[in-house]
């Protein structure tokens, strides 16, 4: 009696921005070993392992998850603030902080509808064979 064989597919709704943010903060890492080691093999391998190591924390960790969207959307927001004020081509102004605060705002709550990978995922069952 043959038994049949499912394979169990889990898609997740936006993975791609993780993995996007997790390749971001990988160069990252290679850019720093770069500039402090001065090794572009050591920078590579420190590349690859932080983006895997983030991704897989993000996936994983409720607080890391929370502490990564966080710290990313004040990035987010503070280089539209930059970019606000060289387009403005004046000092950091209150404009320049709204649109900031703005950018943030909306890079946190994007990031939110991340934090229930598992609850949003859509599980599927392909037979094998």
């Amino acid at each position: 009696m043959a038994t049949t064989k499912y394979r169990r597919t889990v898609r997740t709704n936006g993975e791609t921005a993780v993995i996007f943010e997790s390749a971001v903060v990988g160069f990252l890492g290679f850019a720093a070993i770069q500039y402090w080691i001065k090794s572009i093999e050591w920078g590579i391998v420190v590349g690859i392992v932080v983006a895997i190591a983030v991704h897989w924390l993000f996936m994983n960790v409720k607080s890391i998850r929370i502490a990564i969207s966080v710290i990313f959307s004040l990035v987010w927001g503070a280089l539209a603030c930059l970019l606000c004020a060289a387009l403005m081509k004046g000092p950091i102004g209150p404009i320049s902080v709204l649109v900031g605060v703005l950018m943030a705002l909306l890079s946190y709550a994007r990031h939110k509808f991340y934090y229930d990978f598992r609850a949003n995922a859509t599980t599927t069952f392909r037979k094998i064979g």
